[in-house]
């Protein structure tokens, strides 16, 4: 073998040294992105409650053994409402996550998830299962922007496919979790124990950082730079200042003061002249307006659409809250609720 000289020592530790760098770096991503998935994964567990309580209200007996029940035109609505008011929320979510940032806003979505569970649990009539269940719909519209603007400003080019894709998983997580515990417990005990989940998911997101990318639009560099010396391994800033850099130059180059940090000065782009400023932002909303209705951007984003329709249509969406139901006329050997989770495992492993 070669002998062992001082450059192959060297050559070897500074090896080394990389190789602790990115798995640090890629824990902290991946910690960060597992704070994302506890906030999808609630989502799951909304998803997935209707099944089990139409699948107990439905029942021929529910007003005595539960209080409250609903024919089929009560518990259709019941199974929709969650989707009809999903967009509302999304209407104010992009703008307030803007406004007050994607970490503060998905720990806010955390209260009304908790209220609508809470609800969901003392409700004893129709009116007021449909008041929880509005409440939740709200919720998930709301967390949406934030939670996917998160997810692709925290996470490295090379991870970011990867880490974007466990949602999927984590949402299929929690509505099995969700059909798991309503086979074995009560659904108002499934309530309560599910109230659970905006509590860890608030304990979650609080360990984690806001995201770099809004706290440099909001000129808050140096808690930016804290952000990423986290988000890259708990390093020293020496080590982000590159990726800082371009990050302030490309979130606003017309800025034109040196914002101090912990070592290092960034250049931040500031216009002196208000009228100026306000011009251009008015041309920008235009041309923003313009490439977005041209044929190059409407194409991609009808076939989107088409998919999305499509899929939904196709998928088990529709039909979920309602399974338990369709397996119980079926009269399987089973319980009904064991064959959703089953079917819920399925989705989970696919």
């Amino acid at each position: 073998p070669p002998p062992l000289t001082m450059d192959t020592a060297n050559s070897g530790r500074e090896h080394e040294g990389e190789s602790r760098s990115t798995f640090r770096s890629t824990l902290s991503q991946v910690l960060g992105a597992t704070a994302f998935g506890f906030v999808i994964m609630g989502v799951g567990l909304i998803f997935g409650m209707p099944t089990i309580v139409i699948g107990e209200l439905a029942k021929p007996n529910a007003t005595a053994i539960h209080g409250v029940a609903f024919d089929d035109n009560a518990a259709s609505w019941f199974g929709s409402i969650i989707f009809i008011s999903q967009p509302i929320g999304s209407l104010m979510s992009g703008f307030l996550q803007d406004l007050f940032g994607r970490k503060r806003c998905m720990l806010v979505v955390n209260i009304p998830q908790m209220i609508g569970w809470l609800l969901l649990y003392s409700a004893d009539s129709v009116p007021w299962l449909y008041t929880a269940v509005t409440v939740m719909g709200l919720s998930v519209g709301f967390m949406e922007a934030p939670v996917l603007s998160y997810i692709g400003e925290i996470t490295e080019p090379r991870l970011r496919g990867v880490l974007s894709s466990i949602a999927g998983i984590f949402l299929n997580v929690g509505i099995m979790l969700e059909c798991y515990i309503g086979a074995v417990t009560h659904w108002r005990t499934l309530a309560l124990i599910s109230a659970l989940g905006p509590v860890l998911t608030f304990i979650m997101l609080s360990q984690v950082p806001e995201s770099p990318a809004w706290l440099v639009y909001k000129g808050r560099v140096a808690d930016a730079e804290r952000a990423l010396c986290w988000l890259r391994g708990w390093v020293a800033p020496s080590h982000v200042s590159k990726e800082l850099s371009s990050l302030v130059a490309h979130i606003d180059k017309r800025k034109v003061r040196i914002v101090k940090t912990t070592d290092q000065d960034y250049h931040q782009v500031l216009s002196h002249d208000l009228g100026d400023h306000k011009r251009k932002e008015r041309s920008e909303t235009m041309q923003n307006i313009y490439h977005f209705l041209k044929p190059a951007t409407q194409r991609p984003l009808k076939l989107i659409l088409i998919y999305f329709f499509c899929s939904h249509c196709a998928s088990l969406i529709g039909i979920r809250p309602f399974l338990v139901k369709i397996f119980d006329s079926l009269q399987l050997p089973i319980d009904s609720k064991w064959v959703v989770v089953m079917v819920g495992t399925l989705q989970v492993l696919g």
